[in-house]
């Protein structure tokens, strides 16, 4: 499977989960805890992509 397509079908899941999420906390008046969630998921992805490029830039610094 192409990078392409694994990068899509996961960007489509997380929008399905988070969809589903925000419907499901708004139905319980819990609508803060979705955006806490969502912060939360936004702040591992970040996380993530700049532990990734650290890693890489130490790489070539060390060569």
């Amino acid at each position: 499977m192409s990078r392409m397509v694994r990068t899509v079908i996961e960007m489509l899941a997380l929008a399905v989960g988070l969809v589903g999420g925000y419907l499901y906390l708004g139905e319980l008046g819990r609508g803060w805890l979705f955006w806490l969630l969502a912060l939360g998921v936004v702040v591992v992805v970040i996380g993530w992509h700049g532990r990734r490029r650290l890693k890489r830039w130490a790489r070539r610094l060390g060569r």
